[in-house]
C-alpha cells in the first residue's frame, strides 16, 4: 500500500524542483530582486544555484537544500516588497508557498506529517488571502491579464467593467476558501484551490506566450500544487496490488 502522506510527499519534492526550475528559467530571463542588489551576472548565479540545489532535491531531499531554497525564495520575496511599491508590498504572503512549501518537505514523514500539512495549510492561505485582496481591490495588471487571456485563449472580447465583475467574485471566492482550508479543509475547497491554482500560473503562458511565460508559470507551480498536495495527503491508502496470503486465499478452493 502507498499512503496518501508518502504520495502527497513525493508529489510535494516534484513540485519544488518545478518551480526552482521556473525560478531560475525567470531569473535568467528577467533579472531577479536579490540579483538586482548585486551585480548585473547575479541573477544568472542564483539561476544556476537554484537549479543546483533542485537536482539535490531531486535526487534526496535533505535539509540543506531544502532550506537554502526555502532562504533563497524568501529573501526574494522579502526584497521585491521593500524595493517595490504598491501590490508589490503582498510578496511575502503571495508567494509564501514558494519559501513554504520547501520547508513542509523537511517535515513528510514526521509525526505523521501534521506539521507539513500545517505549513502547507497556513502557505495557500496567505497566497488566496494575498491574491484575493488583490482582486478585490481591481488591480490593474489583472484586470488586464483578464482581457488578454479571454482574447487570445476564447477569443472573446470583455470589458473594463466586466472584468470587475469577474475579478470581485475572484476575489471574495479567494479569500473564502483561503479561511475554509485553515478551519474546515474538505477535499471539494482543495481540489477547488488546487485547480485554480494551477489556471492562474497557466494564464502567464497565455498573457506572455509559451517562452516568455514558462518561468512566470513553472516557478507558480505550488499555488496549485500545495492544496494539491493536501488534497493527496487526505486520500487513503492506495493498494498497488494483493500481499502474498491474500492471493493464496483468492484462488482457494
Amino acid at each position: 500500500m502507498v499512503a496518501g502522506s508518502a504520495l502527497a510527499q513525493r508529489a510535494l519534492r516534484v513540485l519544488v524542483v518545478v518551480q526552482c526550475v521556473g525560478a531560475a528559467c525567470w531569473w535568467w530571463r528577467d533579472g531577479s530582486n536579490v540579483g538586482a542588489l548585486l551585480v548585473w551576472p547575479a541573477a544568472r548565479v542564483l539561476g544556476a544555484l537554484v537549479v543546483a540545489l533542485a537536482l539535490l532535491v531531486a535526487v534526496r531531499p535533505r535539509r540543506a537544500p531544502l532550506l537554502a531554497i526555502a532562504a533563497l525564495m524568501l529573501t526574494e520575496a522579502l526584497v521585491g516588497a521593500v524595493a517595490g511599491e504598491g501590490y508589490a508590498r503582498l510578496a511575502p504572503l503571495s508567494q509564501a508557498v514558494r519559501y513554504g512549501g520547501p520547508i513542509a518537505l523537511l517535515y513528510f514523514g514526521a509525526s505523521s506529517g501534521t506539521s507539513a500539512r500545517r505549513i502547507l495549510g497556513w502557505a495557500a492561505c496567505a497566497v488566496f488571502i494575498a491574491h484575493g485582496f488583490e482582486a478585490l481591490t481591481l488591480r490593474p495588471q489583472f484586470v488586464d491579464y483578464l482581457q488578454v487571456t479571454f482574447a487570445r485563449a476564447a477569443h472573446l472580447t470583455i470589458s473594463v467593467s466586466t472584468a470587475h465583475t469577474l475579478l470581485l467574485a475572484i476575489g471574495a471566492a479567494d479569500v473564502f476558501v483561503a479561511l475554509l482550508v485553515l478551519f474546515r479543509p474538505t477535499r471539494p475547497v482543495l481540489a477547488y484551490m488546487a485547480g485554480w491554482g494551477f489556471l492562474t500560473a497557466a494564464m502567464r503562458l497565455v498573457y506572455y506566450g509559451p517562452a516568455d511565460g514558462l518561468g512566470p508559470a513553472l516557478v507558480r507551480s505550488l499555488n496549485g500544487g500545495a492544496p494539491l498536495v493536501l488534497l493527496l495527503a487526505t486520500l487513503p491508502p492506495l493498494r498497488m496490488g494483493l500481499r502474498r496470503e491474500e492471493r493464496q486465499v483468492s484462488v482457494a478452493p
